[in-house]
């Protein structure tokens, strides 16, 4: 298991953010500068998620080991 953090740039479409990515369990906030995704889960799925997160505008991301 990791946790993974990504923060995508400038106001998108949040709930469009979560309807893609709920099913791995992770969390969505909007912030409204920004959108924060973040929560524990597989390696192959923090891989799915920051891909999905790519279609939503630039992103910082990070993956940690827990």
């Amino acid at each position: 298991m990791v946790y993974l953090n990504v923060t995508i740039e400038g106001k998108i479409e949040s709930r469009d953010l979560w309807e893609d990515v709920h099913r791995f369990r992770v969390n969505v906030t909007d912030m409204i500068h920004y959108t924060w995704v973040y929560g524990e889960l597989s390696m192959k799925d923090a891989m799915i998620v920051i891909s999905i997160c790519r279609k939503y505008g630039d992103i910082k991301s990070e993956v940690t080991s827990i």
